[in-house]
């Protein structure tokens, strides 16, 4: 893989927990030996879309050809950027799961009405999926995406309706012509709130599509 230079973007409105820092610095000496240059950009703003667009600021002041996302509350493996690199793609999303059951993957399909985004019940298999919408904390997008879908990259209202800043942003990346992915086949990807990641999930699903696993849905 030719040099490639990345900016990590840490948003974390409070504090950075600990068990976030040992797998998170294995990442950077990794993508630092394998990729290229890294520079590390950490917003503690309490918004989170503010925190996500001094991110991107940040990466293009840099120049960094990549911006990657990685929520404090993400644990990832040391080689995650550069799987996602490898994929060649505009726009990708590591495996990250809602934190409550069912635990299904961040990846959304349109809604049938107009501005809203369901769960896409069909990524379930370990490949690679195009998307309408996913979530931001293992999130790659390269510099020239963030330029092209231009100021704010992220908020939350669309419409006057919030849907996150996440499916805002995705949104924006449709409308300037972007496909978005979602990478179901890089393992080790963990969300703090959920406890899991995709081989996890496959299981708990197994079981609960089998009946051995019950659960109450929120209205």
């Amino acid at each position: 893989m030719a040099s490639t230079s990345v900016t990590i973007g840490v948003t974390a409105p409070h504090t950075i927990p600990a068990r976030f820092l040992k797998p998170f610095l294995a990442i950077v000496a990794y993508t630092h030996q394998k990729v290229g240059p890294v520079n590390v950009s950490v917003s503690n703003h309490y918004c989170t879309y503010e925190a996500r667009n001094e991110c991107v600021k940040n990466a293009l002041n840099n120049n960094s050809d990549y911006l990657f996302f990685l929520d404090a509350d993400v644990l990832a493996p040391p080689n995650v950027i550069e799987e996602l690199i490898k994929k060649e793609k505009d726009i990708i999303s590591g495996p990250v799961h809602i934190k409550s059951p069912p635990y299904r993957p961040l990846a959304y399909r349109k809604g049938k009405i107009q501005g809203t985004y369901d769960l896409d019940p069909q990524v379930e298999e370990e490949k690679l999926y195009e998307v309408d919408g996913v979530g931001g904390g293992c999130l790659l997008i390269k510099k020239e995406a963030l330029k092209k879908i231009g100021d704010p990259q992220f908020h939350f209202i669309l419409n006057g309706k919030n849907i996150g800043e996440d499916l805002y942003f995705s949104h924006k990346a449709q409308e300037a012509g972007y496909t978005i992915w979602y990478d179901n086949t890089i393992r080790d990807v963990t969300h703090f709130g959920a406890a899991i990641g995709f081989s996890d999930y496959r299981l708990w699903n197994y079981h609960v599509k089998q009946g051995h696993i019950k659960f109450e849905k929120k209205e």
